[in-house]
């Protein structure tokens, strides 16, 4: 069974088979052969070789995919000029969006057991960041 499979992105380690990349050059897996320890790997520039499994290594971390952030910008809320929560924040008074921000941090703290854990957490600590970004902004207790 082979090691990578296509789309993996691995590190070039050696060049003992003397294909064009060099040491260190992070490739994408495009093909697995049969015997599953040779395969073919493209660079950034659109070149491929084919490389040994000894001349490749695990990166160790994952390349971001080009998935929406769910919690900081969600695809959803972007089909306007402006996102919209800098249009709730326009159109509230300062103690309405308070209270629209409190009411967010309170229900994603609420429901993060039940229905959207880790990813409502963030949601949760997303609007307490804007809280505390508008609360350094008034720079003052005013509304404590």
């Amino acid at each position: 069974m082979a090691k990578y499979k296509v789309n993996d992105v691995v590190e070039i380690v050696n060049k003992i088979n003397g294909h064009g990349f060099s040491i260190g050059e992070l490739v994408e897996i495009i093909k697995v052969y049969q015997d599953g320890r040779a395969y073919d790997a493209m660079n950034d520039e659109g070149d491929w070789w084919s490389v040994e499994e000894y001349e490749i290594s695990d990166v160790g971390f994952v390349l971001p995919k080009d998935e929406p952030d769910m919690v900081n910008s969600p695809a959803h809320y972007g089909n306007g000029s402006i996102e919209c929560i800098e249009y709730i924040e326009d159109f509230l008074t300062t103690e309405e969006y308070i209270g629209y921000l409190r009411g967010n941090i309170a229900k994603y703290n609420h429901r993060w057991r039940y229905k959207g854990g880790l990813q409502d957490l963030k949601k949760s600590q997303y609007y307490h960041n804007r809280l505390i970004a508008l609360m350094e902004k008034l720079d003052g207790p005013q509304f404590a």
